[in-house]
């Protein structure tokens, strides 16, 4: 019934996140980086400014994944925080699929394509902004979706409140306000 479905698809989801942050893991940048990347894994640490945006949720963030107790670095653990953010954005296509197709095949697929893209694997072993902000927008937009279909209150309010949230990490988010509105 519903509660067996619910029970799919939260192990396929959460099969997905774990497939992509274990193959994210085996291929982390394992210290310093260049450039933006050296910029990010630091600017943290001293409550800096990487760039004019300043990314301040990027930056709060980063802060607390660079206090954790694992890996050998703060630049590894910054690393680390991109490649858990990639992984729950593979799993916010997946949920978003399933909710508008009712296939969690088609959910598996389209997150795993997603999850294993050129583009997102490349920002998903690396400290940079480009995770988190696919994370964010597939939460956004999940959110959303399911306030459509459901018309659930808290539901508006908790996508609202993530895409303003989501300003703070990067202001290709804008984008968005189109579909926020529709």
């Amino acid at each position: 019934g519903r509660r067996t479905t619910i029970l799919v698809h939260a192990a396929s989801a959460g099969g997905v996140g774990v497939l992509a942050f274990v193959v994210y893991l085996q291929t982390l940048l394992p210290g310093i980086g260049w450039g933006d990347v050296a910029r990010f894994q630091y600017v943290a640490q001293v409550w800096g400014i990487p760039h004019r945006f300043g990314y301040p949720l990027y930056i709060a963030l980063s802060r607390i994944f660079g206090a954790l107790p694992v890996g050998p670095s703060i630049a590894y653990r910054v690393n680390l925080m991109s490649a858990t953010f990639a992984a729950l954005a593979a799993v916010s296509v997946y949920l978003l699929v399933v909710r508008l197709v009712r296939d969690p095949v088609a959910g598996a697929s389209a997150a795993l394509s997603f999850a294993f893209s050129r583009a997102l694997w490349g920002q998903a072993v690396v400290a940079e902004v480009y995770a988190l902000n696919a994370f964010l927008i597939g939460a956004v937009l999940l959110l959303l979706v399911w306030w459509h279909q459901t018309r659930s209150t808290w539901l508006l309010y908790a996508g609202l409140g993530l895409y303003a949230l989501s300003f703070g990490n990067h202001m290709t988010v804008v984008t968005l306000v189109p579909a926020v509105i529709f």
